[in-house]
């Protein structure tokens, strides 16, 4: 049996600075969390353990800090866009149902040299997976130490068993602790010996091995007189460095390795990666809503092959008199299944096939996507590119069930048919036997084909039936009937028609845009004083807020979004959940004292604006808040 523990902190610190800066739409960053999860998958995959469990520091002192004040005091304090994703971390590791361990006094490597030999004493390989060369001292023929480096983007690792450290080393990995205590680390402050740096030590170690064999032996040993009169005269600071960078392999843990079987992730998994916009991983670990799935409506469908143009003139008709129809296409419009309600639990289907209909195919596409004919569809967009290109203009679409599933999860990244069946009615559709090379070929199995392109039409049918009622739910209705549903026969006809590019004109555009910027970026310099990262929200509020402007006021605005139902109380409203304005303006407030900044109220100052749905300004209602924002701040400057 194989368990892998993971040095929480240096994983996670790693993946902070080697990623590039990833937020939410609500300002959260996730860079660090998203890295750490995709860099475990990868270790995962590598390792294949049975067991899996992380380890943390705790901010409290350990019992190292108490003896020693100096003890790592050099070290930065964590970076607050770091600081804000470590209980996100543990939050996903807790969904993930990964067990993770922190203790009172004891750092996180502490912990990992218990949990090593905790699984040596049972019979059970380790792998120990950090950043820091600490470590290496814990490597043995059961115990194997994964270094990881992550530098723009890319993480790579490096396997230190006892054979790969002796051949870089040159000693065995438990003198580790010998060399820290003659050299020092200036990252945790272990002074070492004054004036014995990594050159000297590492021939000590390699030759006497540690340093009771080393200080046995003096003045008697390989060294220079220099280096001889620092040993003796830095005796106890050895002695000191040893012991502070030695691994306790026996914490007070309460840890048994069976205890850390990977086991399946929790539900609400789904929902946290939602939150955070892991879309990727959501779709990498076939994650699903949380919440109860639909009861699917149970519904006899008959089936009938249209093939001539008679029976086609009356099924329009039909049709144009029905509350609606659920049309279901291939990509190249070569065959349709058109699906609509004839009772309470009963349907009919028709089977529109270009290579078998007798009449004229292009005069029935006209007729059927005609205004007159109200048609629900999937991916809609696609199907009127197609009948664009086909010479037929698309009207009567009164619905598009994946475009309303993005508006009720915008962050899932796959809206496909079949996931969405799944998520909502928990059942698998069937194979698309309908996309098959040849399905409806005069050779291919037609039937087959035919059976799926209905049972993808009644799953449409079946979402369409809850769908708009998920909307209402989510005060969405009208900003997707006047924007988003518009929307798609814009976009149809721009892919379909395309535009041209002038090659060198964007060329030529593109170089006067970089000399612009520099330019640009050269003037703000010029005005700071010194360089820095203008992509840094941080280090650009240090530059105008703090060297440039110290005092600078800041305008903040609040507006009540909305009111509760029972106590008429106002609230500011979240996409997720209401929280009361009171605490909303406390968090305001507290950031505006914080930055000695001026809180303007623009509600007070009278602004009103226009709303698509009574939470969110339309475009008049945005150029308002705009406005008023700008004279706002006007009237303060000088």
């Amino acid at each position: 049996m194989k368990l892998m523990v993971i040095d929480g902190n240096s994983i996670i610190n790693r993946s902070f600075y080697g990623i590039r800066p990833l937020s939410t739409r609500e300002g959260l960053f996730t860079h660090a969390v998203y890295g750490f999860v995709t860099t475990m998958q990868r270790l995962l995959d590598e390792e294949q353990p049975e067991a899996l469990c992380v380890a943390f520091d705790r901010r409290e002192p350990t019992f190292r800090h108490q003896a020693d004040e100096n003890y790592k005091a050099t070290r930065h304090a964590m970076p607050e866009e770091l600081a804000m994703q470590m209980p996100v971390l543990k939050e996903v590791l807790d969904a993930m149902d990964i067990p993770r361990y922190e203790l009172v006094g004891w750092e996180a490597d502490d912990l990992i040299g218990t949990i090593s030999r905790r699984c040596e004493a049972v019979g059970w390989d380790c792998v120990a997976v950090t950043g820091d060369k600490d470590s290496l001292q814990l490597i043995t023929d059961h115990t194997k130490v994964k270094l990881v480096s992550t530098r723009m983007g890319q993480t790579t690792t490096k396997d230190m068993t006892p054979e790969t450290f002796r051949a870089a080393y040159g000693f065995d990995p438990i003198h580790m602790i010998d060399l820290k205590a003659l050299m020092g680390d200036s990252s945790d402050n272990i002074p070492g010996v004054p004036g014995v740096g990594e050159k000297t030590a590492m021939a000590l170690v390699q030759e006497y091995g540690s340093i009771d064999e080393i200080y046995r032996r003096l003045p008697d040993i390989n060294a220079k007189p220099a280096a001889i009169r620092r040993l003796t005269e830095g005796e106890e600071s050895a002695r000191h460095s040893y012991w502070l960078a030695t691994i306790v392999t026996d914490v007070p843990l309460e840890f048994a390795p069976e205890d850390n079987l990977r086991r399946p992730f929790k539900q609400e998994l789904y929902d946290l990666f939602l939150k955070l916009e892991f879309s990727k991983l959501i779709e990498k670990y076939g994650l699903s809503p949380t919440r109860q799935t639909e009861k699917k409506a149970e519904c006899t469908v008959t089936v009938e092959p249209i093939t001539g143009e008679a029976q086609a003139a009356q099924l329009l008709e039909m049709w144009r008199q029905a509350d609606h129809v659920t049309v279901y296409a291939l990509p190249d419009l070569a065959a349709l299944s058109v699906q609509w309600d004839t009772g309470a639990d009963t349907a009919r289907a028709a089977e529109l096939q270009e290579n078998t209909y007798g009449g004229d195919w292009q005069a029935l596409l006209t007729a059927l996507f005609a205004a007159d004919i109200r048609k629900v569809g999937h991916h809609i967009k696609d199907t009127m590119r197609a009948l664009l290109e086909r010479g037929v203009d698309p009207k009567g679409y009164i619905f598009d069930t994946a475009l309303a599933a993005y508006l009720l999860d915008a962050t899932a990244g796959s809206y496909d048919l079949q996931r969405l069946f799944v998520a909502y009615f928990n059942e698998e559709l069937p194979k698309p036997a309908q996309l098959e090379k040849d399905a409806f070929a005069p050779l291919g199995d037609t039937s087959a084909a035919w059976a799926a392109m209905h049972s993808y039409s009644s799953a449409v049918a079946a979402l369409y039936d809850i769908l708009p009622g998920r909307l209402r739910e989510m005060d969405m209705t009208e900003l997707y009937e006047t924007v988003e549903l518009p929307l798609c026969a814009v976009l149809a006809r721009m892919e379909q028609r395309g535009f041209l590019v002038d090659g060198k004109a964007l060329a030529a555009f593109g170089r006067d845009m970089a000399d612009r910027i520099a330019d640009l970026e050269g003037r703000i310099y010029d005005r700071a004083g010194e360089s820095f990262n203008i992509n840094s929200p941080k280090q650009l509020g240090t530059v105008l807020f703090e060297k440039m402007h110290p005092g600078a006021e800041i305008w903040a605005g609040t507006l009540c979004m909305g009111q509760a139902p029972s106590s008429g109380r106002p609230y500011y409203i979240e996409p997720e959940h209401f929280q009361n304005i009171d605490a909303y303006n406390t968090v305001i407030r507290t950031c505006v004292k914080a930055e000695h900044a001026h809180l303007v109220d623009l509600a007070a100052h009278g602004v009103t604006y226009e709303t698509v749905n009574g939470l969110h300004p339309n475009k008049a209602g945005m150029v308002t808040f705009a406005d008023a924002w700008v004279d706002l701040i006007k009237q303060q400057m000088p």
